[in-house]
């Protein structure tokens, strides 16, 4: 890049470097590359966060129940132990 002045270069530099304006109109109407899948992944991504909140959710109520339970006297130690290790076993299987 010859240039004699600091105009000459900063357009040759401008020429080489910047995209033209043609350029930049056909990148405001190129359709995005890409963009369904993105989507796609976007919307079971967020369907897959709901689904493992009710599933702890609900892992939760359980576990809490066994609990109450055992207070309650209804089931011993040991029948909530297995109740216990049950719902951890299924919520880590599921999620």
């Amino acid at each position: 890049m010859a240039a004699d002045t600091l105009e000459e270069m900063t357009s040759s530099i401008a020429k080489v470097w910047l995209p033209s304006d043609l350029d930049l109109a056909t990148l405001v109407f190129q359709k995005p590359v890409g963009w369904p899948e993105a989507m796609a992944y976007e919307t079971v991504r967020r369907s897959s966060d709901k689904i493992t909140f009710a599933i702890n959710t609900e892992s939760d109520r359980f576990a809490g129940a066994a609990i109450l339970l055992e207070e309650e006297e209804l089931i011993n130690e040991q029948t909530t132990q297995d109740l216990l290790e049950i719902i951890e076993n299924t919520r880590n299987r599921i999620s």
